[in-house]
């Protein structure tokens, strides 16, 4: 069994939230290859270290946002007993805006390298970028040397890669795609993906009061949550490992007893399901799994909009995605009632019986 981890920004905010990654980690010793994002927000510090380092870039003399990254590091670093010095690491050789932007990614894997007492491996050794600034694995990786690397563990920095020699970063988010890209060259059973929520949620942040997030996706489940659009996981970042073995589990940091979200290349499954609801523009858009199966499933859409006096036209009636016109602006409260029909608090509650 191996296991890949990503931890996004916020479960990497300060010593404390290193000492519960090492917790994680440290249960389960086939959590092998860590990914880390850059320092996010925490109580203290309302910036994020990326951001420093994009405002850096813009201006290589700006002293402020030097002493800021200095003492973001330093309040994680002193706590831990880490042999890490900030200060001589900023003292860069290179200056182009690529490289500065992803140091926050650099450094931090170097810091969890050393707290975990993995090592650490640059994603340079790994990721290069087509013509069209697709992310992808390098040619002539030979996973045969990493092996006895493997055994203790690696730290990986997210969000960047090589090209032509020199560093490129990725689009926000690149994180999560390159820890996808080492679960395929390593063949990983296990993509672990954290952050700072519970899972995917079935509707926007602004009508999740009370419900749980969902349970299981396929690929093509994901595909249609386009338009909820999760920020902590889409189809891109799915994409390398699209017909692997590997499954992917959205977990969160702070709670990581919970199962979260799984998903999988595939799932076999003849039940209706109704995945999410959200609203785009002045439409209501609906996605699941063998939504015409059932009329029952439309025909409660139905009878809930019209007694609130919502009128509304069909756009498209398919098995996984229903999309309704609402007319005189009550697209949020269209949601809102959906979402009362098919998301309950029970375990149960994305299963339409």
């Amino acid at each position: 069994m191996l296991k890949i981890c990503k931890f996004g920004g916020s479960s990497l905010a300060d010593d404390s939230t290193f000492k519960l990654v090492k917790k994680i980690v440290a249960s389960d010793k086939s959590r092998k290859i860590i990914v880390v994002s850059a320092p996010g927000k925490n109580r203290l510090y309302n910036v994020k270290v990326t951001d420093l380092l994009i405002r850096l870039a813009k201006n290589r003399n700006d002293n402020i946002a030097v002493e800021m990254i200095i003492d973001r590091f330093n309040a994680i670093i002193r706590p831990l007993g880490v042999d890490f010095n900030i200060n001589k690491e900023l003292l860069f050789d290179k200056d182009y805006a690529d490289f500065l932007i992803s140091r926050g990614e650099y450094f931090c894997a170097k810091v969890m390298a050393k707290y975990l007492g993995y090592s650490f491996f640059d994603a340079t050794n790994f990721i290069t970028f087509l013509k069209d600034d697709v992310p992808i694995l390098k040619d002539d990786i030979d996973k045969n040397c990493f092996k006895k690397y493997l055994k203790k563990g690696i730290v990986v920095p997210g969000f960047y890669g090589e090209a032509s020699g020199k560093i490129k970063i990725m689009e926000r988010g690149g994180s999560d795609l390159t820890a996808s890209l080492l679960a395929k060259l390593f063949s990983a059973n296990v993509y672990e993906n954290f952050s700072d929520v519970d899972g995917i949620f079935p509707c926007p942040s602004a009508f999740t009061d009370g419900y749980l997030p969902i349970k299981k996706l396929d690929r093509f489940d994901l595909e249609n949550l386009d338009v909820l659009n999760p920020t902590v996981f889409n189809i891109s970042a799915y994409k390398p490992i699209i017909g692997t073995k590997t499954v992917v589990k959205i977990k969160n940091t702070f709670n990581a007893k919970l199962k979260g979200t799984l998903i999988k290349d595939t799932i076999n499954t003849k039940k209706t399901v109704v995945l999410s609801v959200a609203p785009y523009q002045n439409t209501v858009v609906i996605t699941g799994r063998n939504l015409l199966k059932k009329a029952t499933v439309f025909k409660k859409i139905k009878t809930v909009l019209l007694a609130e006096n919502i009128n509304f036209d069909i756009s498209l009636l398919a098995e996984r995605r229903i999309r309704l016109s609402i007319k005189n602006d009550r697209v949020f409260l269209a949601v809102k009632l959906i979402c009362g029909l098919f998301f309950k608090k029970s375990r149960d509650y994305r299963s339409f019986k």
